[in-house]
This record gives C-alpha cells, structure tokens and sequence, in this order.
C-alpha cells in the first residue's frame, strides 16, 4: 500500500488484477477520488487506474464523476476527526437514475469516507450495493 500511495502505477495495476475476482460483469464501478494534491504529486490517482484496469479486464463500465469538494486527507486524522467529515463529496456527472454502484477505495479505516460517498451517489439516484477495498486499516 505504500508504494502505491508513494506513487508506483504498477502496484495499482497489481491490486487491480486481484480485485477482479470481486467485481461481476456488469457492475457499475465508481471510485473514490484522491485529494487533488496527491493527484499532483503522484500524477495519478490510485483508485481510478485500479477502476481503470478494473473495468478494461472485466468490461464493465466506470464512471468517476465524484469529486472531493472539501476538507483534507483523512490520513494521520484521528478516529473521531474521521468519522466527523462529511460533506467532503460531491457527484460531478449526470444522474445515476437508479443504477446501482460499487464503490472501489484503496483503504478503508473508520468507513466514514465510503459513508460519504455513499451518501452523495444515493443523492444522485444510485443504489449502492457494495464497496471494495484493497486494504482496511
């Protein structure tokens, strides 16, 4: 996980091809978005290669229409400060009228950032059945 979040595409790609065997055809994948300061510094975001990769091997379609509209990582936070943030999100696509969605994150610890985005894609018409995860802290 490290390397990844230090900026390695390849240990996505890795994590992706294991993460296929939780994802069915046909699913809907939205992954949750890095802060735009990490996208900078590591040129990417890990969670959109993964669903990138994701949806290429299993053709399934993914549509990374959240977006992250306040607040800072959730890394080095507490538990309590974590499960506070809300509002962090918000769906920048069109509606999701009905469809139903899988999160995909890199780490989960309190579940209050998968929380959120839940929240946000239910407000959007989504219905979220599941999330995946690489790893849980």
């Amino acid at each position: 996980m490290l390397a990844l979040k230090s900026g390695r595409r390849d240990v996505a790609r890795s994590f992706a091809e294991r993460l296929c065997d939780f994802v069915a055809p046909g699913e809907l994948l939205v992954p949750v978005p890095t802060t735009a300061a990490r996208r900078r510094e590591r040129g990417f975001d890990g969670c959109e290669l993964m669903a990138a990769t994701i949806a290429q091997r299993m053709g399934i379609t993914v549509r990374a229409g959240l977006a992250q509209i306040a607040g800072d990582r959730q890394r080095g936070r507490g538990r309590d400060a974590r499960l506070s943030a809300r509002g962090r999100f918000a769906w920048r696509d069109a509606p999701l009228n009905g469809n139903t969605v899988t999160l995909l994150d890199d780490v989960v610890t309190t579940g209050a950032t998968l929380e959120d985005c839940a929240a946000v894609l239910r407000a959007a018409g989504a219905v979220v059945e599941k999330a995946i995860v690489v790893a849980r802290a």
